[in-house]
């Protein structure tokens, strides 16, 4: 059956679109994952091998080793976000853990990323969103600046800062969350504001050095290779599908997931390899779900609401990305449509399912 804007009004909140998919899932589909965990520790030891493998080898092979730990490190990120939303293991001596060793390696302390992600899901592409675009309603020169450097803009667009937003990320929210009150113009909005999670998140940071430090001690004279190198690598990775994730719909004050979010259509094995984040839409309305089954909801969302699921080519995405201004419309204003092939039709809640300790 094909569900019409026309049934519900003007206007679809995340409780419609949950109420009319969720009985054609499996049960299965909402239980946690450890199979993933698999690939966690698989990954982990093709980095420590290659950590230690500079201590072994000559520098011509520094660069393939460098780009061999970088392909994994690039996964981190995906399994990583995973982890905090709870669908590989909910066991909390496991799960923190885990969390801190993955984050540490992409120097993000977890407790911010915490914060940061569980506001991002309550306040999808609306004020409250640390991930939101800036918009020509926000004053102050540090959004023009931060916007023109590290937003995919017209302006730039041949400029590839954009690779740099997740090394960027944690510096700027750390510095938000640990030394203001309130949200800094450099950011869009700043969740942390409790004592105890500034102090864990300063912890957290002291452990990240300790293991940074453990790292260069290891590479033996190799850590640009062994971490600096890989840790822009998974920026650059996140980065890639960052962008597309909900800067191509409009700035809103709704629930409504899928005016707010675009899935991007990417070759099989980045979906393997990146736990199918390009199912973006699928996960915001259901981030509680083992991310093995999105294709699935990506089915039933073009079967059941085809006017209004977004889904495109990774390419159309990024034209259409690089069409935006530095700055955009608080008042709903899209960038152009690119030219070439269209977007794929699509022939309360777990609020975010990210843990708070």
């Amino acid at each position: 059956m094909t569900v019409h804007t026309r049934e519900f009004g003007s206007a679809l909140g995340h409780a419609d679109y949950v109420k009319s998919l969720r009985p054609h899932l499996p049960r299965e589909a909402f239980r946690p994952d450890p199979r993933s965990y698999l690939r966690i520790v698989l990954h982990l030891g093709i980095i420590i091998a290659g950590v230690l493998a500079f201590r072994v080898t000559s520098h011509v092979w520094w660069p393939v080793i460098g780009l061999l730990i970088g392909v994994n490190t690039a996964v981190l990120p995906f399994l990583a976000h995973d982890l905090s939303h709870r669908t590989i293991v909910t066991h909390r001596y496991l799960l923190y853990p885990t969390e801190l060793v993955l984050w540490s390696l992409l120097f993000v302390p977890v407790t911010l990323w915490r914060r940061l992600h569980n506001a991002h899901h309550v306040h999808v592409n609306s004020d409250g969103d640390p991930d939101r675009a800036y918009l020509t309603s926000d004053s102050g020169l540090a959004p023009i600046i931060t916007a023109s450097l590290l937003d995919a803009n017209r302006i730039t667009r041949y400029l590839p800062f954009w690779v740099l937003y997740f090394v960027a990320y944690p510096i700027r929210h750390g510095i938000a969350a640990l030394f203001f009150s309130g949200s800094p113009s450099f950011v869009t909005a700043s969740p942390v504001t409790s004592l105890r999670d500034k102090i864990t998140i300063l912890l957290e940071i002291l452990l990240m050095v300790a293991i940074q430090g453990l790292i260069a001690y290891l590479a033996d004279g190799a850590y640009i290779w062994a971490s600096v190198v890989p840790g822009l690598m998974a920026s650059a990775a996140s980065s890639w599908y960052f962008f597309t994730n909900h800067r191509l719909q409009r700035f809103h004050d709704s629930d409504d997931i899928l005016a707010s979010t675009t899935s991007v259509a990417v070759p099989g094995i980045c979906d393997v390899l990146h736990s199918n984040f390009s199912y973006h839409t699928e996960h915001h309305l259901f981030p509680a779900m083992n991310s093995r089954y999105y294709p699935m909801v990506s089915r039933l969302l073009q079967a059941h609401f085809p006017d209004r699921y977004h889904r495109m080519p990774m390419a159309a995405a990024w034209s259409r990305l690089w069409r935006h201004p530095v700055l955009l419309s608080p008042n709903g204003g899209r960038a152009p449509a690119a030219e070439g092939p269209p977007r794929e039709p699509a022939s309360a809640i777990a609020l975010a399912g990210v843990p708070e300790n």
